[in-house]
């Protein structure tokens, strides 16, 4: 069978039992000469899913002794018929990867269950008499309705980019996108209607029995500053790292 990759494509080594790379042919090459990457260390090229000692794929094959081929060895991971070959292991994941999967099983839940015991255990923003209090109301049921979408998606996401799966990735990015971007047009409302309320002085807008919990509120805000600062850090990464992931 011809080789799917000419001489010159990137190529995955499977070394202590893991797949690594991809690495550029060069590199590869420079190992074998160097004698830091043995001959018959498994090698598949990006887009195949053959994997082989590198003694047996004909860019590798000039000037290395002439052996009897053995047929294709398999890897102990399922390789996908596909662009790239695939480790289905969440223990293969990278470092920032594994963390984002935390966050989304384990502290997003917990955050979101918080900031919903904190909005039913706290008073309206305005008062009952204000025209803008539905507006206020409005944007709770709002806000109630996408976290829980935004909780779901980063739930799913981290389960299935921990199988394996690139649908992982884009349900991340989808929860993490809608969940800051909902954040930003919320606090713009909310300035918006607060601006209203300053200018009509000849009204009571504001919620007079709205004193709430101040030693509570900072620490809500504290978690959240930092789970939305973890949170945008996340998001770049999987839009700039995420295509890059050994997935299928």
């Amino acid at each position: 069978m011809a080789e799917t990759n000419p001489r010159g494509p990137q190529w995955w080594l499977l070394q202590d039992g893991a797949p690594t790379g991809p690495f550029s042919h060069a590199d590869v090459e420079s190992g074998v000469l160097s004698g830091r990457i043995l001959p018959g260390t498994l090698a598949s090229p990006v887009g195949s899913v053959q994997w082989r000692p590198l003694r047996e794929w004909e860019s590798f094959a000039a000037g290395q002794p002439a052996e009897p081929q053995a047929p294709p060895l398999q890897s102990p991971w399922p390789i996908n018929v596909g662009k790239r070959s695939t480790v289905t292991r969440a223990t293969q994941l990278p470092e920032m990867a594994r963390w984002i999967c935390a966050y989304s099983l384990f502290v997003s839940p917990v955050l979101w269950l918080i900031n919903q015991g904190s909005c039913m255990a706290t008073s309206p923003l305005f008062d009952e008499t204000s025209p803008l209090l539905g507006f206020e109301l409005l944007i709770g049921l709002m806000r109630f309705v996408v976290s829980l979408a935004v909780v779901a998606l980063l739930l799913a996401g981290a389960i299935w980019l921990q199988r394996g799966k690139r649908l992982g990735v884009w349900l991340l990015i989808s929860g993490l996108g809608l969940d800051i971007g909902w954040f930003v047009l919320e606090l713009m409302v909310m300035a918006l209607l607060m601006s209203a309320a300053a200018q009509d002085a000849g009204q009571q807008h504001l919620n007079p029995a709205e004193a709430g919990h101040p030693q509570l509120g900072m620490v809500l805000c504290a978690f959240t500053l930092v789970a939305g600062i973890f949170e945008v850090v996340s998001l770049i990464w999987l839009l700039t790292k995420g295509r890059d992931l050994h997935l299928e």
